[in-house]
This record gives C-alpha cells, structure tokens and sequence, in this order.
C-alpha cells in the first residue's frame, strides 16, 4: 500500500555508531520481502463485514535481503548523536504524535456513535449504568480533544522558525489512549451482551427464514436488517478478527506503554513544582536533578 519504506534507527543507550542510520526506499526494491499475516477480511459483503471488507490493513514482518540503499537516499550514517537528536530534535516526531492523536480523535467519535446508536436501537438510554458506561467514552473523547487543543495552543517556533505543536500534551494524550480503546471497545460488548453473537447473515435476509427475522429481532425503532446492519458493525469492530486487531494495535501503536511513560516522566518540566515544594518547606539542601 506504499511507495516508499522509511526506515529510522531509534535512540537507546546501546546504540552502535553502525547501526545509527536513516533511510528510505522505494518498496518494489530488489531484496525488500514483505511477509505478511493472514487477512482478517471475513468476506467481501459490506452488510456482513462493514469493516473489514473495506478497511483491512496488512501487517508485516520487512525484510532485507541483501538490499542495496543508494547513498541518495540516507539521511545520516554513522552518527549517534543524529540517531539520538533526530526524534526529539526534529519535527518528524511531535507531527506524527499530532497526526495520530488526530485519528484517535476521529476513532473514537466512531465508537461513540456506534455505542450510542446501540443504545437507541435497543432502548436502554435510560439506564443509569448505561448512562455511566457512555460517559467514560465522552470523557476520553473529550479530555483527547483538550489535549490537541492545549498542544496547538501552546505551539512555539523552533529553532529552524518552524511552528510546532506542544509534546508534552500529544505524549500525554498517546499515554492515554493505549488504554482507554479497550474498555471503550468492551462497552460496546457489554451494551450489545448476547446480541452481538446472535447475528444473522445478509443471505439469511434473502432466504426462507427472513419472515422469523423480520418478526423476533426487529426493535421499537429499527426494522429486523437494520438492527442486524448495527449488531455487525459493532462486532466487526470490536470482536472480530479485525476487530480484536484494531484493539492490540492502539495497545501497542507507539511501542510498550511502560516506555512510553517512562519517555514521558522524562520529558516533564518537574522542576518548577518541586521548588515550589522547596520554598513552601524552606528547605535548604541543593537539588541536581530535575
């Protein structure tokens, strides 16, 4: 699905002068292997899978075989300090952080409405645990929300007069979510409960049987194959193949979340706070550390 593979040697403490490289190639590259997963494209119905059918994205182990890189296309060779210094000290880092917290955004308005839309068609909104499990969703969207906001309020020019968004808000937010997606993808279970194993086929809605359909799985305020339209949405995206996928890959989208809390920890301006501790206390020992 692209042109070209970037490739980036990350910054850590055991770092070799040869392995501190950058580059990108194009993906067609003689020697570039590409082995790839299973699909978790279930069929190619958009009734049965609405997700899946149209939206799967492979996943790969990238492979170099004897691969030649042209010196044209190396961004830096050999040098730590640029491995260390690139992530942090360039704007390829914090706009990726921005673009991702963007799609989780994006991602979870479609949670919240497939949740919501739940709700409606089986007519449980008046359910105050309903209501409590709804709201762990709006609060996660929203805090997400104010977290951009802050990053682009808080925007500054860099030392090249590039105006880049706040890391600290975007880091805060891609520790967040890691682990907000799951609970918010298993409400979505628990409000469906039993109906999202119990889910007919589109064939089964062109078939003798639909009159049963149309009569035991219809809602107050949703016919029998829409109501079913919503069930398998819900499951394809939260329990299917696809689904479950989606899951692991918002655990894991940025690395270990222990690292990314570690990074963060790191990266925090404590020390103000602390003097202020120090001031408050008068306390009189000297601080080296942050």
């Amino acid at each position: 699905m692209t042109d070209e593979v970037l490739v980036i040697s990350t910054s850590r403490l055991s770092l070799d002068c040869n392995e501190a490289f950058a580059f990108f190639i194009p993906s067609n590259t003689k020697g570039l292997k590409f082995i790839c997963r299973e699909s978790f494209v279930g069929g190619d119905s958009s009734y049965n899978y609405p997700l899946s059918s149209r939206y799967e994205e492979m996943d790969s182990i990238v492979v170099f075989d004897n691969v030649l890189v042209p010196w044209d296309r190396v961004f830096f060779y050999d040098n730590v300090e640029a491995a260390d210094d690139f992530l942090n000290r360039s704007s390829f880092h914090t706009f990726a952080y921005h673009q991702v917290v963007n799609r989780q955004i994006v991602k979870t308005e479609f949670l919240l409405g497939v949740a919501q839309l739940l709700v409606e068609a089986i007519n449980v909104g008046e359910y105050q645990h309903i209501q409590e499990k709804l709201s762990e969703i709006i609060i996660g969207l929203e805090t997400m929300k104010a977290l951009l906001g802050k990053s682009e309020n808080d925007a500054e020019l860099d030392e090249w007069e590039c105006m880049r968004p706040s890391m600290i808000p975007l880091q805060v937010a891609s520790n967040i979510f890691p682990r907000i997606y799951p609970r918010f993808s298993e409400i979505i279970q628990l409000i469906g409960a039993s109906g999202m194993v119990s889910i007919p086929t589109e064939r089964d809605f062109h078939s003798e049987i639909r009159a049963d359909l149309e009569q035991y799985l219809q809602t107050e305020g949703m016919n029998a194959e829409d109501r079913v339209k919503l069930f398998r949405l819900a499951w394809d995206l939260t329990m299917s193949s696809f689904g479950t996928r989606q899951t692991q890959y918002e655990r894991y989208f940025f690395g270990d979340p222990i690292r990314l809390s570690s990074s963060l920890y790191k990266n925090y301006p404590k020390a103000q706070h602390v003097e202020e501790i120090i001031k408050f206390l008068d306390l009189k020992n000297e601080r080296t550390s942050d």
